[in-house]
């Protein structure tokens, strides 16, 4: 009875462990029914993506012998390309080479060129420098040539030519005034740089002619003799040359303005020893156009 008694006394105990173990088995039937349907769907997935994951692998199948095939294709055009380039290379190589050699020539060549010019130019800038020095020699020599046969020309010049204008003009203000004096433009005589003119003079009621110079610097005046005394001509020629009046006349030495010019001119110095009157002249026909 004892024995018996003691597993009566524990009944209870397992019953309640019982009924609890129960429930848990209970709640994980339902949890393995729960995580059966989830396994259900995970291998729907996984055959869904395995048929996927075949398509594709066939697909990328295809596509490598595609691949291969146009790798194939490259390779044979390569080999076509390569058998093309290997002549045609040997036949570029050597036109770069004559090319080559060409270019050296043509370089040799130039520098020989350029060498012969440079000794060519140096020859003639030489021959030219001695032609320049030769040049201004001569053009020296030439110059002095030149200036020996003016100052010959000026010193051998005798005479000259002039006419006198506005001789109605000029005898009108001989009678208002006294005087009136024409000049002709500078001239060399005998060396000396000078200005002849005549000098319309009012003598009473008349007006007569005089002959007059006037003395300018000159190039031979470190070369003639001062003062000025050689003997002077005056001619009045007729228009037509039938007739003609003359005047010969002496400068005074002692004269201040017969000296050698200090500035650039003397004042003019008129001879008042001889004239010729101006209306004989007029009447006799001298005159013409005034």
């Amino acid at each position: 009875q004892e024995r018996s008694a003691v597993p009566n006394s524990f009944r209870p105990d397992f019953e309640k462990q019982a009924g609890q173990l129960k429930g848990s088995l209970e709640r994980m039937s339902v949890d393995i029914n729960t995580h059966g349907d989830k396994l259900n769907e995970i291998s729907h997935s996984m055959n869904a993506f395995r048929e996927t994951l075949g398509q594709e692998l066939a697909a990328a199948v295809q596509n490598t012998e595609s691949l291969k095939q146009t790798l194939c294709q490259l390779s044979a055009s390569n080999a076509e390309i390569k058998g093309c380039l290997v002549p045609r290379s040997d036949t570029v190589n050597l036109v770069f080479t004559e090319m080559s050699r060409v270019e050296k020539a043509l370089k040799d060549d130039l520098s020989n060129v350029a060498a012969g010019a440079a000794g060519k130019l140096l020859q003639i800038k030489a021959g030219l420098d001695d032609a320049e020095a030769q040049r201004k020699e001569n053009s020296q020599k030439t110059l002095e040539c030149i200036s020996k046969v003016l100052q010959l020309a000026k010193l051998q010049t005798a005479w000259c030519e002039f006419f006198v204008s506005s001789v109605n003009y000029s005898q009108d203000k001989a009678l208002s005034e006294d005087s009136c004096w024409c000049y002709s433009k500078k001239v060399y005589l005998r060396g000396y740089h000078l200005s002849p003119g005549l000098g319309f003079k009012k003598e009473g009621h008349v007006v007569k002619l005089h002959a007059c110079i006037k003395l300018h610097k000159g190039d031979m005046d470190d070369v003639i003799q001062w003062p000025l005394e050689h003997k002077i001509k005056v001619s009045v020629i007729h228009p037509k040359g039938i007739a003609t009046r003359k005047m010969e006349l002496q400068p005074f030495r002692c004269h201040r303005y017969n000296q050698k010019p200090e500035n650039s001119s003397n004042y003019g110095v008129y001879f008042p020893e001889k004239s010729l009157y101006l209306t004989d002249l007029m009447d006799n026909g001298f005159i013409e156009d005034d």
